[in-house]
């Protein structure tokens, strides 16, 4: 446990918790099934596939249906209201607040289309999030493949140099049937020596082929494919929602632009669809926004609880401390060494000590050290490969993919959508409202704009009670009973002068 606490304190480049999970992470918990306090510690793990016995995933889920009788609620009042509006007759007298509400609604339509563009931008940023962590999960299994590839190779080069040290050895021995002498039975023991290293070289070699950085359980290459999939789904899902909410204001937007009855119809029916898309997509971007917040608050103790890694080893890659040493595979990297530089030794000088050696046992020296060179180098080679430097960069990488540029996309889905849901209701409820008065105020502009005879107002013509001036038909100055008033309609029904007596 203190080398634990060392790793943690000594590291090469740290992780923060960005401001707006720490603000998701501190709205409280509540399971939708007890309404009891939960704790915000991320865990998705559900014992049988009952999520009864998950009371974090059920926390998850308890505003989401806040959101959802907010939706029902809303979806009673606009429907109430428009039942109400719809449904009266056309106005008698003209509006003085058309004009108010006209502007309004192209207000809200207006500010619902920006909202959703708003939406797609937070959509791009996810998709961006989401292709830097492949990116960096892939850039760790490219790592840990080149690692495998090294090993293999040099596996590879240790079989070589099997064959040139027996190939030593069988000169060796002819040497010494021949040539009898202290010297080459010396030789031939280093010799000997150096291939029981070499054996024991490649035996170790043989226990890192299966090197893991992260005990996956699952090939990543899967997830990966996995994770695109999801992604793609969820960015369809996502525009679909923000288109339709675009649309709905566009409609609303051109019947008031057109002072039209039948956009402005269409409009109100379709922005109850467009109420539950934004509504939707709030309730599904706060989900989102609120477990993704709780898994940057501490992803290493999400790493550790999914990895068969014991805890110190998995913190060496997670925070890349300087000391190497504490890397899980450096005692097995040292051991190979050793292993190396005892066989090195062995066969050093061996030409040097044998009398009147023979210019092929020379080339095979040579070519001995030749290939404990290669050796070196691919040993060495995997020994820096096998440093956290590249596995914690693309770690750092890939939770900043995660914790800030998907997350910040989420928070700009979620704002947008819950905005847009209140602008949406505001805007069924004033294209209710308006339903039937502007056709009539078309036709009073245009009777206006021609030449306006007060017996001809459109609002005379189909009021039963009272006209434009709030007068009772048939009594004020504009009656048509009061001609006296009207000097042209005076004389027009006075009698002929032949009528005279």
């Amino acid at each position: 446990m203190e080398q634990f606490k060392n790793i943690q304190d000594w590291t090469t480049e740290n992780y923060t918790v960005p401001e707006n999970a720490i603000f998701f992470h501190s709205i409280p918990r509540l399971s939708v099934l007890s309404f009891k306090p939960v704790s915000s510690k991320f865990d998705l793990q559900i014992a049988d596939y009952q999520l009864e016995a998950n009371p974090y995933l059920q926390s998850l889920l308890f505003y989401p249906a806040c959101c959802a009788l907010l939706l029902v609620l809303s979806i009673l009042i606009t429907g109430i209201i428009s039942c109400c509006m719809c449904c009266r007759p056309p106005p008698e007298t003209k509006s003085t607040s058309l004009n108010s509400r006209k502007f309004f609604i192209g207000l809200f339509a207006t500010f619902i289309i920006m909202l959703c563009v708003v939406g797609g931008y937070g959509n791009y940023q996810c998709a961006e999030g989401v292709n830097d962590l492949v990116e960096s999960s892939q850039n760790v299994s490219t790592h840990v493949k080149s690692i495998q590839n090294e090993i293999v190779e040099c596996e590879s080069k240790v079989k070589n140099t099997l064959e040139s040290l027996n190939i030593m050895s069988g000169l060796l021995d002819l040497m010494g049937q021949y040539q009898p002498s202290p010297q080459v039975v010396t030789a031939q023991e280093k010799v000997n020596n150096a291939s029981d290293r070499a054996a024991e070289l490649k035996n170790q070699l043989d226990g890192l082929g299966n090197w893991r950085v992260f005990n996956h359980r699952q090939d990543m290459a899967i997830v990966d494919s996995l994770i695109v999939q999801l992604e793609f789904i969820r960015s369809v899902c996502t525009y679909s929602l923000l288109g339709f909410c675009g649309f709905v204001a566009f409609v609303v937007l051109l019947s008031v632009l057109c002072s039209s009855e039948v956009f402005l119809m269409i409009g109100a029916v379709t922005g109850i669809f467009g109420l539950i898309s934004a509504f939707l997509l709030s309730a599904w971007y706060l989900t989102f926004a609120m477990g993704v917040s709780d898994f940057c608050m501490d992803p290493y103790e999400v790493m550790y609880n999914n990895s068969d890694f014991s805890r110190n080893d998995m913190s060496y890659f997670l925070h890349c401390p300087g000391d190497h040493s504490l890397n899980p595979y450096h005692s097995k990297l040292q051991t190979l060494f050793d292993k190396f530089r005892e066989g090195e030794e062995q066969i050093t000088s061996i030409s040097s000590e044998v009398a009147n050696a023979p210019e092929v046992l020379l080339d095979v020296e040579k070519m001995l050290k030749e290939d404990f060179y290669d050796v070196k180098a691919s040993l060495q080679s995997t020994q820096n490969k096998a440093e956290c430097t590249v596995v914690h960069s693309n770690y750092v990488a890939g939770l900043n993919a995660v914790c800030y540029t998907f997350l910040e996309g989420i928070d700009f889905i979620f704002g947008a959508g819950l905005l847009c849901a209140f602008c949406m209701f505001i805007l069924v409820i004033l294209a209710a409202c308006t339903w039937g008065q502007m056709e009539k105020q078309a036709q009073y502009e245009e009777y206006c704009a021609s030449s306006y005879d007060p017996l001809d107002d459109p609002y005379r013509r189909t009021g039963s009670s009272r006209d434009r001036y709030g007068m009772y038909a048939g009594d004020g100055p504009n009656s048509r009973r009061n001609y006296s008033r009207v000097p042209a309609l005076a004389d027009h029904h006075q009698p002929p002068p032949s009528y005279h007596i």
